[in-house]
């Protein structure tokens, strides 16, 4: 288990299992990498992010430039000056490249401000709830405006209405997602 799934037993609860057929394959890929000289990199209680965030954010302290690949935004938190990425749509056949510019244009806040954006209005696809009535465009908003999920709650009394409602009703909620969606480096 990893420590997200320790902390919320529901994270990714909604996702089928891994295929048997897939889990046999498994041990054979990392052979197959370890024989072509590229290394895999596994830590009890981690997930892939974790590490790839982890990696990159070493390369940066060493002057090294990474390039990620990946379907999943969660990623974009790690972008930076020396870090960007290369986020597949459509199954592998479009891509995207996302730096900090890109990541400001299309979401209205920094890269690590992401992960207060998914505080918010959670993510379906790994079952983080946020809160309820909060959605990509309000949470990208809220965040804009306070900078974290700490700062729209240290500015709850500035809200009105049935958002105010549902973030004081849910506060603890939004931290607990927050966690759930940041990237340990």
């Amino acid at each position: 288990p990893t420590k997200r799934s320790l902390e919320y037993s529901e994270y990714k609860a909604n996702r089928p299992p891994t295929p048997f057929e897939l889990r046999g394959q498994m041990q054979i890929a990392r052979d197959v990498l370890r024989a072509m000289g590229i290394e895999c990199i596994e830590l009890a209680g981690y997930e892939a992010d974790d590490l790839v965030g982890s990696m990159a954010a070493k390369a940066a302290q060493e002057g090294c430039f990474s390039w990620i690949v990946s379907g999943d935004r969660d990623i974009l938190q790690v972008v930076g000056e020396s870090t960007h990425v290369i986020m597949t749509q459509k199954g592998i056949s479009q891509t995207a490249v996302f730096d900090e510019a890109a990541v400001e244009a299309k979401y209205n806040v920094s890269p690590p401000q992401i992960v207060d954006i998914k505080g918010l209005m959670g993510d379906s696809s790994d079952n983080i709830p946020g809160v309820p009535g909060i959605g990509a465009k309000t949470a990208s908003k809220l965040i804009s405006q306070y900078g974290s999920v700490a700062g729209v709650y240290e500015n709850i009394d500035q809200l009105k209405g049935k958002m105010r409602e549902n973030l004081e009703l849910y506060q603890d909620q939004a931290f607990l997602s927050r966690r759930l969606a940041e990237i340990d480096t």
